[in-house]
């Protein structure tokens, strides 16, 4: 397939404001190429690029046919949360005792907030020590060096199954496809360690998993020729036995792929277990969760953690493509506009919010991440939040937290050329079949623009594709 004559056909689009006759030509070219008539067949392509400031459409194709946008979803999650909790907002997870009941045991209850930044790495000042170091401190506060309970983890704040109703089963078990939980931690990822024999067939052995999540993992890898990591983890909460499947590179010691936590609950309790017994504190009871609320009124706070704000989380979402953190944003939307956190509600209150703001929207959710391919979003609908959020109130907070064209995020790779390099700033989003991109540029002129463009079902090698896409950005830059 001739990428660039496709793309050049689309630019032909760009004459329309001078010529119609233009316009009637290219679309005709269009329809009569074999080229792309192979192409309607077999895939399609969205397009839709509009000037800022006067709202003119500059280049349109297929702008309005409901697409899969991958990741790009996370633009319509994020926006929807930056508008509604603030760039400030925080995430709160408290520590709380019981007192000395009929039973003669004192209880450690762990509520959770719904943070998704709790034990993450990628955050500096937000560490999991420091915490761990103000509940010892509430415990010896109270005199205690003996905690006679359970340390009980609260996992009520979010609702409902596990996982959304349309998420593939090959992602649920892996750490992109990490689910939110009312207490996650460490971003809910675990590392399992895989040795791999020398021979290209061979079965491969589990070394190391870490943390602990307590679940048996049967391996069938097997030693590969290439130096690919295509090793899959299947299993879900409650399965008493998980599998990982696949290949990955012969001859490693210790090749490291990566998990979702089935019970992120336990395993920040039996760290903390591990940290207060190191500094002293005899624990009698055992670490277990709970899906009921507890009666805090009745409770005494010890501690309290703060995430990030609402800003470095969105941050990491849209330049880093994180997609538990938009996940979490969609329950919260859930919680805020809908009174209860889960996948339902979440999905629902995005819908609800963008159709209020922009009108004429089509999009369909079934996560906040962009993981479900049975997402359904059109270029105009991406393109119309771009511009809503971009006349808002929080338009430079929101464009502070898009990837870089050819410098950070997901974008560092792509519009890289001189003049070019800098000047593109948005989000990207791809799964198999499926590469788009959406966000804002400056043109020559120094008009800003919005736009989007996604391929849907090609076969082409995905590096064709975004370099035709690359090079149709780069046009409209250079020329407008």
């Amino acid at each position: 397939m001739n990428w660039n004559f496709y793309f050049q056909i689309l630019l032909a689009l760009l004459l329309a404001s001078c010529n119609v006759n233009t316009v009637t030509n290219a679309k005709k070219e269009i329809k009569e190429s074999p080229t792309l008539s192979d192409f309607s067949k077999h895939g399609t392509i969205g397009v839709h690029v509009v000037e800022l400031n006067s709202g003119k459409v500059l280049l349109n194709k297929n702008e309005h046919k409901r697409m899969t946008p991958a990741s790009l979803t996370k633009l319509f999650t994020s926006g929807a949360a930056l508008l509604t909790l603030g760039r400030d907002h925080t995430f709160e997870t408290q520590v709380y005792s019981s007192p000395v009941g009929d039973e003669g045991k004192h209880h450690l209850y762990i509520k959770g907030g719904g943070d998704p930044t709790l034990g993450s790495d990628r955050f500096s000042a937000h560490g999991i020590e420091p915490f761990f170091e103000k509940i010892y401190n509430g415990i010896r506060e109270k005199g205690w060096d003996e905690l006679t309970g359970d340390i009980i983890i609260d996992n009520s704040y979010l609702k409902g199954p596990a996982y959304p109703s349309k998420r593939v089963w090959e992602d649920m078990a892996n750490y992109y496809g990490a689910a939110p939980n009312g207490l996650s931690y460490k971003e809910n990822t675990f590392r399992l360690a895989l040795k791999s024999p020398s021979k290209i067939g061979e079965h491969c052995q589990v070394v190391r998993c870490t943390p602990d999540i307590q679940t048996h993992i049967d391996c069938y890898v097997v030693a590969g020729s290439n130096q690919k990591d295509s090793a899959y983890i299947y299993g879900v909460p409650g399965m008493n036995k998980w599998t990982v499947q696949g290949s990955i590179p012969a001859g490693r010691d210790a090749f490291t792929i990566k998990g979702a936590i089935p019970y992120p609950g336990l395993v920040f309790g039996s760290e903390l277990k591990a940290y207060l017994q190191k500094k002293g504190i005899r624990i009698n009871g055992t670490v277990r969760i709970s899906q009921k609320k507890a009666p805090f009124d009745s409770l005494n706070l010890i501690a309290t953690n703060y995430s990030p704000k609402l800003s470095e989380i969105i941050t990491v979402i849209n330049k880093k493509s994180q997609n538990l953190f938009a996940d979490h944003l969609l329950m919260e939307l859930g919680r805020v506009h809908q009174q209860e956190g889960s996948w339902d509600t979440g999905c629902l209150a995005l819908n609800i919010f963008w159709r209020k703001n922009i009108g004429d929207f089509s999009g369909k959710f079934y996560d906040g991440s962009g993981l479900s391919p049975f997402n359904g979003v059109s270029c105009k609908d991406l393109v119309n939040v771009l511009t809503y959020m971009h006349h808002s109130e929080q338009s430079d907070v929101f464009k502070q937290t898009l990837a870089i064209g050819g410098i950070d995020g997901t974008l560092r790779s792509i519009w890289k050329d001189n003049g070019i390099k800098g000047v593109v700033i948005g989000k990207s989003g791809s799964m198999n079949g499926v590469l788009g991109y959406a966000g804002y540029f400056s043109a020559a002129s120094g008009k800003p623009f919005a736009f989007c463009v996604i391929v849907n079902h090609f076969t082409e090698p995905f590096a064709s594709v975004r370099s035709e896409i690359e090079h149709l950005i780069a046009d409209l830059i250079r020329n407008n």
